[in-house]
């Protein structure tokens, strides 16, 4: 039985820019908080990170003309501080960070030494999301909504745990010359993948790294292989599904993708977002990825 309004929880909840939130509802959620990667050229400019649609062309555009891949750095420690004192300020009985998988950057080891400080004051709680934008999203959006239906803390984060083992990322990346820069490939490699038309399918497996599983001939093939991911997915994880695709400066493939997939399955509904420049930085610009999650709100 649901818990009347009175008696819910005030929950924060705290999340990377990562996520890539363009939903209004999200961003001016009065209980959402956002905290900013930040992205760093080799000529010294520093730009956080974005999912502003215009902004984020911008620096996309930037990043192509650099020679180098540029760098990342979580949010500032002091900043965190500040904004979880704040939280604490304002009367909230718990907060949840949601973050960008660990192995990627060092946002939510920091996040959760710094929660655990606070811990004797509110209920708090880190989920690293073992990935990153609609994962994290999915997340989010699921948290705010088990609080509304009146969970408990505990139940609400054992939720949310379970929704992260439970949701998947494939990643087709836009050319093979990013692997390389970036140390996953090889230059003769790339060379021959080229050749070849080989388009290398990364997933982030369940400890939260990307690896290369699957390298699939034509970019035709690798689309076909996203339809057939996503009915295996909907195979294997009983109950109500959400699909997503999220690009980085590749809007035209992603409507392709989009409009292939819910012809072969009609009972999906595909969700099209961005990746925002830091997700970027780690992969370059033409990929396309595949979120497949639970869907806890048609349960």
């Amino acid at each position: 039985m649901n818990k009347g309004s009175d008696q819910r929880m005030k929950t924060a909840f705290i999340i990377d820019s990562t996520a890539g939130l363009t939903d209004p509802t999200l961003l001016n959620h009065p209980d959402v908080y956002i905290v900013n990667l930040s992205i760093h050229f080799e000529d010294g400019q520093t730009f956080l990170d974005t999912s502003d649609p215009e902004t984020l062309t911008q620096l996309y555009e930037a990043m192509e003309q650099q020679k180098t891949i540029p760098t990342t750095s979580q949010p500032a420690l002091g900043d965190y501080y500040e904004l979880v004192e704040s939280i604490i300020e304002k009367g909230y009985e718990s907060i949840i960070a949601i973050h960008l998988s660990s192995p990627l950057s060092g946002t939510y080891q920091s996040a959760r030494m710094i929660l655990e400080e606070y811990s004797d004051q509110v209920n708090t709680a880190c989920i690293d999301s073992k990935g990153a934008s609609v994962v994290m999203m999915n997340l989010l959006e699921s948290g705010l909504y088990l609080v509304e239906r009146g969970d408990s803390f505990e139940k609400i984060v054992q939720t949310l745990e379970d929704l992260v083992a439970n949701s998947y990322i494939y990643i087709l990346v836009g050319g093979l010359d990013h692997l390389v820069k970036g140390g996953r490939l090889s230059h003769g490699s790339a060379l021959l993948g080229n050749l070849l038309r080989i388009n290398p399918i990364l997933k982030v497996l369940d400890d939260g790294t990307v690896e290369v599983v699957e390298k699939v001939r034509t970019r035709k093939r690798a689309h076909q292989r996203y339809v057939e991911l996503v009915k295996e997915y909907i195979k294997d994880h009983p109950g109500p599904v959400r699909v997503f695709l999220a690009h980085t400066q590749n809007e035209k493939e992603m409507k392709e993708v989009k409009e292939l997939i819910e012809s072969a399955i009609p009972s999906v509904k595909v969700q099209m977002e961005n990746l925002t420049p830091v997700i970027g930085v780690h992969l370059g610009t033409g990929c396309l990825g595949l979120g497949l999650t639970p869907d806890i709100f048609s349960h």
